[in-house]
């Protein structure tokens, strides 16, 4: 920074930045400057104002920021100088290229912290260091002048001069060594850069706010209004001194107002510092001598965790209590930085500010004069290169000047037609003027016969049907399909290009001869209807200019212009087709109306179906290759290049020379142009009452516009449609790998960088038949997202995938042969289906079929007299204290044979699976708790249970894999694939449990002490002989199922994320610690066996931020992360959407955890805090943390849990610290009944003590 701000107080340390920043300190403290000041700034805010005036009475549009720019420099010139520079009236050169001088060097300095060669660059002076020299010495020799001046002033005149340079002046006579020109001149232009750039800034930002909230700007002028008791008659003149210092004070909404812009768009945005020593950040993380450190004030300013839910609003009331603005710390609003260096001109700002804002807010109403355009984008940008700049437009009003306003400025040019010449030659994307001209004329005459149209459309059927019969054999063997059409070409280096080059050339000189010597030696071929012997009969007439070579250039063009775009356009077409199963099936449908084809059509009878007149009628077809275009353009950028200076429509300068690009695939996401769903695919924007309507070509772009609009518009759109109708009516596309995106390779069009693999599927009708009835006939249902068979395209991510879908639509359904599946994170709906209206939704037929061979009729899948059984049982247990006394001594010996493993682990720095290990202790918990069994499977040594656990584990798997396996009852009766293997598992696992009840059972005939046993099963065998018959073992299998899978796999799951979380949040780990010491009392000298004790129920109680955080993680990472019901009669939602008879009714329950819309905008940050109240923790309503379901079936065994889980997690926290062996990898589930984390969760793990 040296060289422009020199020794300023703003880039200097030590004793330097103390000598000045002790005078300024005096200096802004004094009574003097600022009266002085505010004079000042209300003289130079009257005379703004003025200018406004005049502007606005001319209905001129204003710069604003060029204005604020101008007048706040002319007020710190005045205080800090006490010249008036006056750029306002823009008559003084000097301070003009001063103040472009100051503004051009101000972003060059800032280029070098990205420049890693701006030292090299300096050095040699060139590129942007050269610019900067000579800004810098525009800027020296105005500043020196300056201080000069004020010099010889004070050697004549008065020394009681109130500007801030005078006073500096002053001070140096004491000091003339040190504080000589040069050190004043850094002085001086650091009083620049702090009142000029940060005032005008923030006011330039604040009165865009003010457009974009008019209400907010009519607040603020009301308040102005009252405080200064100005009327409708007080002129700019007499409103100046109503805005006295009394008056200023009582402006809190405007206050408030400023500082809120501040908050969003601080004047520095990024402020950096560097360690001078070793050190540690609060949050844990090291810091090294030399380390740069950054503050972001613009980020800070829009981060949740600090500002709330709303951080991005601009919402000034925040800084309002009772009218009254209040601070905050600066620590946390960072606009005028903090501590030492806080921001000395603060109340000096604020009243420029505030002076400034009054008067033109009350005289004014601002308007944007485009008001869809964001401040914060750059529509059109530029780079620089050493001989011009490259300037790249996406503002429709800049293209449609580009290529037709001023068409004849804007050419190919010399540099653009070097780059393709070898490739393209002279044909017509590469020329300009005569040649172009030609070629258009001849090609514009050929594109408009009837003879190419019709001749076009039967080679495209044609070849279409071929290309049809190939998919065919690739559908009937299950093989993979590349879409993609292969390439002539590979342009690559120079050698390997020419060498490519040398190929086509050789094949289409050929082509060009065979051609020739057929129209030689048949005159049939004078009236031949392809393009080419239509070119060669003109070039008779002209042979010296239209010779091969031309000729060649021509045909390689319309290669170009014909299979490239139209394949790349394809290409992205079926990509997106095969990520929105419910468009692709809306295309099938029209194709089939349209064309009134039926199951019995072939391939060839197909093609004649294809009529123009059924073609004119996919307007659907037509809006979603449109569609394509707009967000896959097949050219994506095309550039042309100026022949003269000129101004663009948005005010943009371009010299002679530059390059001038406009970016379609860029413009098809611009919400600007586009609206807020810019970057979603939805053909329904073209369309009007089912009726395709066009957009301007200045906005949709992917054809050109102006003179140079491809010709062969109608022809692409024909071919493409024409090759759409007739596979997607055949086929049904699905891509290889649905969770891979597809990336494009950069080259002239936007070619699918490896291809594009898929499977194409010959459409069953009877299948899909309900699909399309429900399509049809929805009236007040759920929107469709697919068939069922969806779900197993997306299976191994399928809760993210509905996650996705519930941001679009709360509620929605996908179709099954018999029924809809319907899905819901709406609150409301949920309380709805598992309170209001309990009785209409149970588990039903179709979920119990599914799961009935592993849970049997156990609880979770149950409805009836059986349920309300097992749930009366097990609500008198769960509620004894015995069971809560008995369960705690468990959970604390059991977790602390756990700690004992872990510290072994820990000494021997070895990686654990530490959910295998939460799975073992879980399941040796609920063994004892629930049988009165030491299982010890985490000692290993006993492979009964081990094999029961991983039977257990697969089985749960499996059994869910049948929600999406449409042949799951085939296989279980084949007895093949999954279903086999499903099948051995349960073998082990009722031989395991079976064995179990028998062994319980001679237990308690073989002692009474077995009559007072605290432990579940055997309270279920004492309740068993009062109803032998229906109380079996096999019922008494279920019940224990069904308790190991809730203590188990929920408990487990649940603790394996959370220390993944913890691992990735290390500050919370650290907060819990505290926490857990807090509450046990326990300290470094602590065992295990002695931390136990502590842990009482009311140690536990005390637990909050551990609690807390537990929620969170069943919030994010539910153990249960989707449960189905079925609808027992036809009913309607909350929300309005029709639910019939039959239909499965779902909620998402990790979906919800991540919805915006129910937990705010940080919904998936991780933040126990969201739980808390004072430290207290807070629940929520079990219809929004759906965690431990709601209504009648709400979880028993949740107070049970949270306990079990609070013991284990306080034991492992308190006496380890965890961290990922591999930082880097994302955690993932494995797609189960419960929320499994798949591969496991390896760590290390350190002693604290």
């Amino acid at each position: 920074m040296r060289d422009l701000f020199g020794d300023g107080i703003f880039a200097v340390d030590g004793a330097k930045w103390r000598n000045q920043r002790k005078l300024a300190s005096f200096e802004f403290s004094t009574k003097n400057l600022r009266d002085f000041s505010s004079d000042v700034f209300r003289s130079n805010s009257a005379k703004l104002a003025k200018k406004i005036s005049l502007l606005a009475a001319a209905e001129e549009t204003i710069n604003l920021q060029d204005w604020l720019m101008k007048s706040t420099l002319d007020s710190i010139f005045k205080v800090g100088f006490g010249f008036d520079l006056d750029t306002l009236s823009g008559l003084n050169e000097a301070s003009n290229q001063f103040m472009k001088a100051f503004d051009d060097a101000n972003g060059l300095v800032f280029w070098r912290f990205v420049d890693l060669l701006w030292r090299v660059k300096r050095s040699l002076n060139i590129g942007g260091e050269a610019v900067l020299k000579e800004n810098i010495k525009i800027i020296d020799n105005f500043v020196y002048d300056l201080i000069r001046d004020k010099r010889e002033q004070m050697k004549i005149g008065n020394r009681d001069k109130e500007d801030i340079l005078s006073r500096f002046l002053m001070e140096s006579e004491n000091d003339p060594e040190n504080m000589n020109d040069k050190y004043l001149r850094d002085i001086s232009l650091s009083f620049v850069i702090a009142g000029k750039d940060t005032s005008a800034n923030t006011l330039t930002w604040f009165f865009y706010t003010l457009c974009k909230h008019p209400l907010i700007q009519e607040k603020v002028s009301e308040e102005v209004k009252t405080a200064t008791e100005a009327d409708n008659n007080t002129s700019i003149d007499e409103f100046g001194p109503k805005l006295t210092q009394v008056a200023l004070d009582k402006m809190h909404y405007l206050h408030a107002a400023l500082t809120e812009t501040l908050r969003l768009y601080p004047a520095v945005p990024l402020d950096g510092k560097s360690a001078e020593n070793d050190d540690i950040l609060p949050d844990g993380l090291k810091i090294k001598k030399g380390d740069g450190l950054g503050y972001m004030a613009y980020p800070m300013g829009r981060m949740t965790y600090i500002w709330g839910d709303d951080a991005e609003e601009f919402r000034p009331e925040r800084w309002l209590n009772n009218g009254v603005f209040q601070p905050e710390s600066p620590f946390k609003f960072t606009a005028f930085q903090a501590g030492p260096r806080i921001c000395l001109g603060k109340e000096f700002a604020y009243r420029q500010m505030k002076i400034l804002a009054a008067i033109l807010v009350y005289f004014f109403k601002f308007k944007l004069v485009d008001e869809s355009k964001e401040a914060t984008k750059y529509p059109t940008f530029r780079f620089v290169t050493p001989t011009h700049s490259e300037v790249y437009t996406a503002d429709p009003v800049n293209v449609e000047y580009i290529l037709k306003t001023n068409f004849a400025n804007y050419t190919k040019g010399e540099y653009i037609n070097n780059i393709m010449r070898d490739m393209i030659g002279s044909g017509i994307f590469a020329v300009d003027g005569e040649k172009w001209h030609h070629q258009r004329k001849l090609a514009g005459v050929e594109f408009a016969t009837k003879a190419l149209r019709d001749f076009s459309t039967l080679v495209f059927k044609s070849n279409t049907i071929k290309l049809s019969n190939k998919i065919l054999l690739f559908a009937d063997t299950d093989n993979i399909i590349n879409m993609q059409v292969k390439r002539y070409l590979n342009v690559g280096y120079e050698a390997a290009l020419k060498e490519n080059i040398k190929t086509i050339d050789k094949f289409v000189y050929e082509l060009i001869q065979n051609k020739i010597n057929q129209m030689k030696n048949e005159n049939i071929y004078k009236d031949k209807e392809d393009i080419l012997s239509r070119f060669l009969i003109e070039s008779e007439s002209d042979p010296k200019n239209m010779n091969d070579k031309y000729i060649r250039d021509i045909i390689l063009s319309l290669v170009f212009a014909g299979m490239e775009t139209t394949a790349d356009t394809l290409t992205w077409f079926f990509y997106m087709l095969c990520k929105n199963p419910l468009i692709q099936e809306k295309v099938a449908e029209e194709v089939k109306t349209v064309t009134e084809a039926d199951n019995n059509t072939s391939i060839d009878e197909f093609g004649i179906k294809l009529t123009k007149v059924a073609i004119d009628k996919m307007h659907y077809l037509h809006a979603t290759l449109t569609e394509t275009l707009r967000l896959f353009p097949a050219i994506p950028m095309a550039s042309k290049r100026a022949e003269k200076d000129d101004v663009l429509p948005d005010g943009f300068k371009i010299k002679k020379g530059d390059g001038v690009g406009y970016m379609a695939y860029t413009m098809g996401r611009m919400t600007y142009i586009w609206g807020d769903d810019a970057e979603e695919f939805r053909p329904e924007r073209w369309l009007h009452n089912g009726v395709f309507l066009p957009e301007t070509p200045f906005k949709f772009t992917a054809f050109q516009a102006g003179p140079r609009i491809c010709i062969g518009k109608d022809f692409a759109y024909r071919q493409m449609k024409i090759m759409v109708a007739f596979l997607v009516y055949f086929f049904k596309f699905k891509l290889v790998d649905p969770s891979k995106k597809a990336t494009y390779r950069v080259m002239f069009t936007l070619y699918m960088d490896k291809g594009l693999h898929l499977y194409a599927t010959l459409l069953l009708v009877i299948v899909l038949a309900p699909y399309f009835k429900e399509l049809i006939f929805s009236n007040h249902r759920p929107p469709i997202i697919g068939p069922i068979s969806t779900l197993v395209i997306h299976f191994w991510e399928l809760h993210d995938y509905m996650t996705s879908l519930a941001r679009k639509y709360p509620t929605c359904r996908f179709i099954a042969p018999l029924n809809s599946e319907i899905y819901t994170v709406d609150p409301v709906n949920i309380e709805y289906i598992l309170k209001t209206n309990f009785a209409n939704y149970p588990k039903g037929e179709y979920h119990t079929g599914i799961v009935k061979d592993f849970f049997g009729n156990g609880i979770f899948v149950v409805d009836g007299a059986k349920w309300r059984h097992q749930r009366k049982l097990a609500s008198f247990e769960f509620s004894t204290k015995v069971l809560r006394d008995f369960s705690t001594v468990i959970f604390r010996s059991n977790t602390a044979k756990l700690a004992k493993i872990i510290f072994l682990l820990a000494a021997a720095e070895r990686t654990m699976d530490l959910q295998d290990l939460l799975m073992k202790s879980t399941l040796d918990l609920i063994f004892k708790v629930g049988f009165g069994f030491d299982l010890d499977t985490l000692s290993g040594l006993d492979e009964a249970s081990n094999r029961f656990m991983k039977a257990f584990d697969d089985s749960n798997g499996l059994v869910y894999w049948r929600l999406a396996d449409l042949l799951w009852r085939v296989k279980r009766y084949l007895n093949i694939g999954s279903e086999a293997a499903l099948k051995k598992n349960i073998t082990i696992i009722d031989n395991f449990l079976y064995e179990l009840i028998q062994n319980k059972r001679e237990q308690m005939k073989n002692g009474n002490i077995y009559r007072d046993k605290k432990d579940i099963l055997s309270r279920f065998l004492m309740e068993s002989e009062n109803d032998p018959e229906n109380m079996n073992d096999e019922y008494l299998r279920d019940i224990t199922l069904n308790f190991v899978i809730a203590g188990k796999d929920t408990t487990a799951n649940t603790l394996t994320w959370f220390f993944y979380i913890l691992c990735k949040h290390p500050l919370i780990q650290e907060k819990i610690v505290e926490e857990l010491k807090t509450a046990t009392e326990a300290d470094d000298h602590t065992s295990i066996d002695e931390f136990g004790l502590k842990l009482t129920e009311i140690a536990l109680d005390r637990m909050h931020y551990l609690h807390a955080a537990l929620s969170e993680t069943l919030r994010l990472y539910p153990a249960v992360p989707l449960d189905g019901k079925s609808a027992e009669k036809d009913d309607v939602l909350p929300d309005g959407f029709k639910i019939k008879k039959g239909d499965g009714v779902a909620y998402m329950v990790y979906a919800m955890g991540r919805m915006t819309y129910i937990w705010g905008d940080d919904a998936e940050e991780f933040r126990p805090e969201r739980w808390l109240n004072k430290g207290v923790f807070q629940p929520e309503s079990p219809f929004k943390f759906t965690a431990f379901q709601g209504g009648p079936r709400i979880c028993l065994g949740k107070d049970f849990a949270y306990r079990q889980m609070k013991i284990l997690a306080a034991f492992l926290v308190y006496f380890f610290k965890f961290k990922l062996v591999d930082e880097t990898k994302k955690a993932t589930y494995r797609t189960m009944f419960t929320l499994h984390m798949d591969k496991g969760l390896h760590l290390y793990a350190f002693r604290r003590f």
